[in-house]
Parts: C-alpha cells; structure tokens; sequence
C-alpha cells in the first residue's frame, strides 16, 4: 500500500473529510487530494503535519500500515470460491466479510461492463467506486483479486453468462 492509500484509509477511518485533514494540517484540499492519489510527492514535514493531524506516528503513514480494525486476515480459498458464486448469481449465506467483498466487486464489475459499453472512454468514476476499490485492495493482495475474477468467471461459464 503506498502512501497516499495509506493517508486515505487513516482519514476515513478518523472519519475526516479531505477538507477537514487539510486544515488540521495546514494542507490545501487539493494538495491533500494529489497526495491521497500519488500525484504529488511527500516531503517529510507534510507527513509529520498529516500523522499529527491523525494522531499517529510518522513512520506509520510512510509504512503504510493501517489501523488495526482494517487489517483483515487473507481470505480463504473457500470464502473466494462462495463470493465468486454470489457473484455469479448463485444463491447461498455470506459471511458479512464475503458480503462487502462481493458488494464492492458488483461495483467495479458494473465500471467493466461500462468500459465494454463505451469504448474506450469511460464516464468518470463515482466515490463509490473509488472507495470500494480502495477497499478491495485492502482486503485482497492482487493474486487472490485474480484468483476471485477468475473464479467469477468460471460459475459463470458453468451458467451460461459471461461477465
């Protein structure tokens, strides 16, 4: 997790809006923005400014360690394989873990269909869409975020849909 993800998990999680952070932290809105999103570098002083604005430690933020109530446990290979059914369709219980997963992944699977629908343009992505990503990639490391689409595809396959 880089830097900036790191900022924006610990914003949302101190339940700060960017404009809040900014000006706990003498930043501009739009600074913090390019920082939350890797536009723009960190100087050492601007995170000493934001780990003190969400009183924690320096070397946690440039870590990019998350606080404890986010940092989840991998999924097994059977929670990947039920979320994968719900997704394709198939009824069955969730955990609530499974039921966030396959809630934010409806999200980016309905940003894909999009992409297929306009081309290479795409409309601009929602905060939703951000935020489930950002969770996604919190909850998943990028092999089991593979592994679940193509296990999404594949009970899909055996139904007869396509993603």
């Amino acid at each position: 997790m880089t830097t900036g993800e790191a900022i924006r998990r610990w914003r949302l999680y101190r339940h700060f809006t960017q404009a809040a952070l900014a000006e706990r932290s003498g930043l501009s809105r739009p600074n913090l923005s390019a920082i939350e999103n890797g536009g723009r570098d960190l100087m050492l002083g601007t995170l000493r400014r934001l780990a003190d604005a969400l009183e924690i430690q320096p070397g946690v933020l440039a870590d990019g360690g998350l606080p404890a109530d986010l940092q989840a446990p991998p999924l097994s290979r059977e929670s990947l394989e039920k979320t994968a059914r719900a997704l394709a369709g198939e009824k069955g219980a969730l955990s609530k873990r499974e039921q966030s997963l396959a809630r934010d992944f409806r999200l980016l699977i309905r940003r894909q269909s999009k992409a297929k629908d306009f081309g290479k343009y795409l409309p601009r992505t929602s905060r939703k869409e951000q935020a489930a990503w950002s969770r996604l990639k919190s909850l998943l490391t990028r092999e089991d975020f593979l592994n679940l689409l193509a296990r999404i595809e594949k009970a899909r396959q055996r139904q007869g849909k396509t993603i």
